[in-house]
């Protein structure tokens, strides 16, 4: 082997190693606001795709008319065909499929743009008192769109009073112009029934994540997982904290 690639597979074995011990859960209740599990650190880290959750808040807060049409930005990388699509239909290929793309065509059709944008996601995030939270970009890719376990409990449990948000993340897939979106938390969904609000987040800082919000014996429960090495090890995760309930 040479020298390169020798160094390349020490880099990977490194970052599995460091993921796997940064991964940490946590389930939280809703309406009594109380932590009723915990498992790893409740540490500053990346976040990936469950930023978006906040993103669906801002353009759902803004008022803005979901049936207005805008040209998809494929700068970021994107499975959608480029082309035009309505604010709802971004908002439920970000939801449901992640979309990157949708998430920054969203983000710069907001009144003022992509920046104003930014500064209601960071606003929203003090308001909700998240104060070890930051977005730096509208869909996740960004190492500092960060957070934590116990902020993420709370960004979750606010998203959930979004009827839109809730109804996206819980579909198995959409169909939007002829194409077919499955939702990247699918396999949950699959398993279990009284899923409220589901999201799945991964890239290599952040690792497997999820939010999740389930509804359990008339109870809103709040689970997150995050900087898991694999998505088996995410789903033995949440199988860990349903059977801790």
């Amino acid at each position: 082997w040479s020298k390169s690639l020798l160094m390349k597979r020490l880099i990977l074995i490194l970052a599995l190693v460091c993921c796997t011990s940064w991964s940490a859960s946590l389930l939280y209740d809703k309406n009594q606001q109380q932590i009723l599990f915990q498992q790893g650190i409740d540490e500053v880290r990346s976040i990936a795709s469950l930023t978006k959750l906040m993103t669906a808040m801002i353009v759902l807060d803004s008022g803005q008319n979901l049936w207005q049409v805008m040209q998809l930005d494929t700068k970021v990388g994107t499975y959608m065909p480029g082309g035009s699509y309505t604010r709802l239909e971004l908002l439920y290929a970000m939801l449901i499929f992640s979309d990157n793309a949708a998430a920054e065509t969203l983000a710069q059709n907001h009144p003022g743009g992509r920046f104003q944008f930014l500064q209601e996601m960071n606003q929203r995030a003090l308001k909700l008192s998240l104060t070890d939270t930051k977005f730096a970009d509208p869909s996740g890719l960004s190492v500092f769109n960060v957070s934590t376990m116990k902020n993420l409990a709370i960004m979750v449990a606010a998203s959930g009073d979004y009827e839109i948000i809730r109804t996206a993340t819980t579909l198995k897939e959409v169909h939007l112009q002829r194409i077919r979106l499955a939702n990247t938390g699918g396999a949950f969904l699959h398993q279990f029934n009284n899923i409220v609000l589901n999201k799945t987040g991964f890239t290599r800082h952040a690792g497997f994540c999820v939010g999740m919000l389930v509804s359990y014996q008339g109870k809103d429960l709040v689970m997150i997982v995050l900087g898991e090495p694999t998505k088996q090890h995410r789903t033995i995760a949440v199988n860990k904290m349903i059977k801790s309930i």
